[in-house]
């Protein structure tokens, strides 16, 4: 690559198919579903340009092999292969999204692996970007890929940093998995010194939880004993990965791609709370 802010990854990744994206007609939408064709690089393929624009007006360009990223995500299938002009240039633009995840993104499309630029574990906030960028472009695979991989850094790093949380609830709905993981797994409420850092709606949530109403009723404070992996059922958080097929067609309505991520919200029903925080 000429340019120092472009990435092209040349290695190849065991093709797997998406849930839910094979041939033939839904069982419970009756919708059709398009075959889609394992990647490969045996034969020379094309290349698709996408400029991503962080929080904080930093742009890197990644150019990505086109049948690889529009395999696995229905969004950047949608972009380049339908009615917009995305399709026409075979670029977009991605704004407000994490360079850093979407780095990351690229690199598990093709190796499967979710790892950072020095191939460790991403850092808690890198994961929670990349959990959202999963949910815009619609991958679900790689959004519960990258729960198990937040599990595994809270642990290591014993809580979830205040910094992104902000970030957390504005990209997300009510009943989110991200949101009730991070309720989950809150380590105590009193750990909140400046209330005004966090969401006001992480807080309700917080209050709301059944763990802190039953600690507020017996005066103790509310304590985590979670930090166990074995102790967190992780599988309250993940998301349907049959639903990719669902949000694609809604996704491949002759818009451009910056309403498709507007329209891209969906409220998820609320699972039950399990235990696992305690009075102490």
């Amino acid at each position: 690559m000429d340019s120092a802010d472009s990435t092209l990854v040349e290695a190849s990744r065991p093709a797997e198919q998406p849930v839910g994206l094979e041939g033939g007609k839904d069982a419970q939408s009756g919708s059709f579903k398009r075959q889609r064709d394992p990647p490969n690089l045996v034969d020379p393929q094309p290349i698709v340009e996408v400029h991503v624009i962080s929080p904080f007006g930093n742009t890197k360009t990644y150019r990505v092999h086109k049948n690889f990223i529009c395999y696995y995500s229905p969004f950047f299938d949608a972009a380049f292969n339908g009615n917009f002009t995305e399709g026409d240039t075979q670029s977009m633009k991605l704004e407000d999204t994490s360079t850093e995840a979407f780095g990351i993104f690229v690199n598990w499309l093709y190796t499967g692996d979710i790892e950072n630029n020095k191939r460790d574990l991403p850092s808690c906030e890198a994961l929670i970007h990349l959990w959202l960028l999963a949910d815009l472009v619609l991958v679900p695979r790689l959004q519960n890929e990258a729960m198990w991989k937040l599990e595994e850094a809270r642990l290591l790093r014993k809580r979830l940093p205040s910094s992104v949380l902000a970030r957390a609830y504005e990209h997300t709905s009510k009943g989110s998995p991200l949101r009730r993981y991070i309720v989950r797994t809150w380590p105590n409420i009193r750990n909140c010194v400046d209330y005004d850092k966090y969401p006001l709606e992480l807080l309700v949530d917080i209050i709301n939880s059944p763990n802190y109403r039953a600690c507020s009723t017996t005066g103790r404070a509310m304590t985590a004993t979670a930090w166990k992996e074995r102790e967190l059922p992780l599988g309250n958080y993940f998301v349907n990965e049959e639903e990719c097929s669902v949000r694609e067609q809604r996704v491949a309505e002759p818009e451009t791609s910056e309403r498709m991520a507007k329209k891209r919200r969906i409220e998820e029903a609320e699972q039950p709370t399990e235990k696992g925080l305690s009075c102490a």
